[in-house]
């Protein structure tokens, strides 16, 4: 009997795209076609030769909905009388059409080829993990303001000199502590609009860290999240990846990730991850859904949820200490933590002046919701996460990184 896995109530990624390995997308577009008479069109909105994917968008594909359910229910019969494959998951009552198309496509190269059938996935969405899954609550949730930390002093000025460091974040604030410090092109800078989201100084605050770790290193900054929640799809993130090769970037930070329903890596994700890692030391923050507790209600999130591209073979994944050795409430225990560092109340570089922070607190049985506050800012904040534990070890590990080596 086939087994049933409930895939749509994870409804954290597009469900009209989904990306395919880029030599077969020919002959999936055929089997596409045959759909095209129940309302499904389709395009190549993207490829990549360096992944060797292709993002393939979908059109009315909710309207092709009985006809795929139909369509899954059939395979679902054939699973019965050749049991020898090894057949998908099959899509339970509450799945979304694309779980239903995937399926389908994914049975009929199972059954026309022997078992045989090209990868593919989900494109997924990835957020800022410093509020995963705290929606509010505490300090992982907003940044408080604060004076600024004090400076390092004597040689440790000089650590990190020659190495660069690479930042895959949001755009970045051009605080005068960072001034000569980085590369950047105009769309990875923050613009001078007030008030923004409190979730625009996030770059801003990983970068500060790094430097405070590693004062003399040249980092490397691209914008990859969105300033409104700090969110984007694995299709961007490995996009931008796979652009830092021969950059000179000898350790990338990336204080973001994503989980998913069936607890496997997406698949462009991992693509992009085994073409940089063996160049580039990969550093990643492991997510904040420590505390069961305060895990958001039907998320599926748990405290041994592996979050993505942390939980990857090739990337060192990082979670927070509240003091010296004891893990903050909030940091997953999980047996993929490569180190762990401070991660709770940091203090670190932020946005100057009018900040929009959305309070509320969501937890299992209560929602309190404080509305959005504006608060100005100094240019420091106190703000919690395993995204600036990530980048204090990447600070770390430029500390001790010869030029080169």
């Amino acid at each position: 009997m086939p087994t049933v896995a409930d895939l749509g109530r994870a409804a954290n990624y597009v469900v009209d795209e989904f990306v395919v390995e880029l030599p077969y997308a020919p002959i999936i577009i055929r089997k596409l076609r045959v759909l095209g008479d129940f309302g499904l069109s389709f395009r190549v909105a993207d490829k990549s030769t360096e992944l060797n994917l292709a993002l393939i968008r979908l059109d009315g594909i909710e309207g092709a909905a009985n006809e795929l359910r139909r369509l899954a229910d059939e395979h679902v019969a054939a699973m019965r009388n050749r049991s020898g494959l090894a057949w998908p998951p099959a899509p339970g009552r509450q799945a979304s059409g694309l779980d239903r198309l995937m399926f389908h496509l994914r049975c009929g190269f199972i059954r026309d080829w022997a078992g045989w059938t090209p990868a593919m996935g989900k494109n997924r969405h990835l957020e800022s993990v410093t509020g995963l899954p705290h929606l509010s609550g505490g300090g992982v949730q907003y940044p408080v303001p604060c004076a600024a930390p004090p400076a390092p002093a004597g040689r440790e000025r000089r650590l990190g000199a020659g190495v660069r460091v690479g930042v895959l974040d949001t755009r970045l604030f051009a605080h005068p502590a960072l001034a000569g410090r980085y590369l950047a092109d105009a769309d990875s800078m923050l613009g001078a609009d007030q008030p923004v989201p409190h979730w625009a100084g996030h770059a801003t605050f990983v970068a500060g860290l790094i430097l405070r770790s590693a004062p003399a290193v040249e980092l490397d900054v691209r914008w990859l999240l969105d300033n409104q929640h700090a969110m984007a799809t694995t299709w961007q993130a490995a996009r931008r990846i796979v652009e830092f090769r021969d950059s000179g970037v000898e350790i990338l930070n990336m204080s973001f990730g994503c989980y998913t329903a069936d607890g496997l890596a997406p698949l462009v994700i991992a693509r992009a991850v085994e073409l940089v890692a063996p160049e580039i030391v990969l550093v990643a923050a492991a997510g904040n859904h420590g505390d069961a507790a305060a895990n958001p209600p039907r998320s599926q999130l748990t405290p041994r949820t592996p979050m993505w591209p942390a939980a990857l073979p090739g990337v060192v994944a990082v979670g927070a200490d509240a003091q010296r050795s004891v893990p903050a409430r909030f940091s997953p225990k999980v047996p993929w933590l490569a180190f762990s560092a401070p991660g709770e109340n940091v203090v670190s570089t932020y946005l100057t002046g009018k900040v929009d922070i959305e309070k509320s607190d969501r937890r299992i049985n209560q929602v309190i919701d404080d509305g959005l506050v504006t608060e100005t800012f100094n240019g420091y904040a106190m703000w919690s996460g395993t995204s600036f534990a990530a980048a204090t070890v990447s600070g770390a590990l430029a500390a001790l990184t010869a030029p080169g080596r």
